[in-house]
């Protein structure tokens, strides 16, 4: 699904405010440059080793603590209090986007939650949404590791994102391999 979320990043980050919110936008801003700089200070990375120390890092430890906490225990919890699991779901996935506090990548975190709950959903699994958060995570760094490294290379994975054709493929690919998980792995109570 990365070239549609490349998509819905970008209209994440054009979204402009009417002029009564400019002040909250400006600040919102400036919060997401704060973060961007932070994320490329952690993701530069000039070595085999630094590249580990990240995938480490951002595509085990992070996803493994993010899917435990959100999913394993908020996600439930609403369940077990008497929200629906479609509910839980968004709910958990709403928090998850929220404490990311990156306003301007909230939409695709959002999304990305839901889908992880789904599959956590559907799956009674918990090493499932792990599994995928971890390789999104990981696919994000060595995605700036490649960008780094071999620019031409970021530069085509760049173009493939932001093909139209991509996204279609993208989508229908995404739909039928979600269906097909969810056909195999979830029966209704």
């Amino acid at each position: 699904m990365i070239p549609v979320n490349h998509q819905i990043i970008d209209w994440n980050q054009n979204i402009q405010f009417p002029e009564i919110f400019k002040e909250v936008e400006n600040w919102m801003r400036v919060k997401e440059q704060e973060k961007i700089l932070l994320t490329q200070g952690l993701l530069r990375i000039e070595s085999l080793s630094q590249l580990l120390v990240a995938l480490m890092v951002f595509g085990l430890v992070g996803p493994i603590g993010e899917e435990v906490f959100f999913r394993g225990v908020l996600q439930t919890k609403l369940n077990d209090w008497g929200l629906s699991p479609i509910k839980s779901i968004w709910v958990a996935a709403t928090i998850f986007s929220l404490i990311h506090f990156q306003f301007y990548g909230f939409f695709p975190r959002l999304l990305i939650g839901a889908l992880f709950g789904y599959l956590f959903l559907w799956s009674g699994n918990i090493w499932i949404p792990v599994v995928a958060h971890a390789v999104n995570n990981s696919l994000f760094v060595l995605t700036a590791f490649t960008h780094q490294k071999w620019p031409f290379l970021g530069r085509y994975i760049e173009i493939i994102s932001d093909n139209w054709i991509s996204c279609i493929i993208s989508v229908a690919l995404s739909v039928v391999g979600l269906y097909l998980f969810r056909k195999q792995n979830f029966s209704p109570a």
